[in-house]
């Protein structure tokens, strides 16, 4: 009869095999993935005439910018709300999910 240490690791090994079966499981729901970061800004423009320089006002926007990390600089595209923006920031939230899927404790 083998020790019950042995035992205990092998019922171990069983919980780490089902938790990967359903890490897995997740993983292929996903569908696409995309790292990076979705922001909401509004900025100022040069006219200086413009509405947006009066105090309190916030500025033109919302602007939509997806900004990632590549060869150590930071790229940042703009979106306006439509279908393409909607797909990245599908894609930013299943990269997000993936993370979270296989960084458990």
């Amino acid at each position: 009869m083998p020790p019950v240490i042995i035992q205990e690791g092998e019922m171990r090994l069983a919980e780490l095999e089902g938790e990967r079966e359903k890490i897995l499981s997740e993983i292929g729901t996903l569908g696409d993935m995309r790292s990076g970061t979705i922001s909401v800004r509004y900025q100022k423009c040069s006219y200086k005439g413009c509405e947006c320089h009066k105090e309190g006002h916030r500025g033109h926007g919302p602007i939509y910018s997806f900004s990632v990390l590549r060869e150590g600089k930071t790229r940042i595209k703009n979106y306006k709300l439509g279908p393409e923006f909607a797909k990245v920031e599908k894609e930013v939230e299943n990269y997000r999910r993936f993370r979270e899927s296989c960084h458990r404790d």
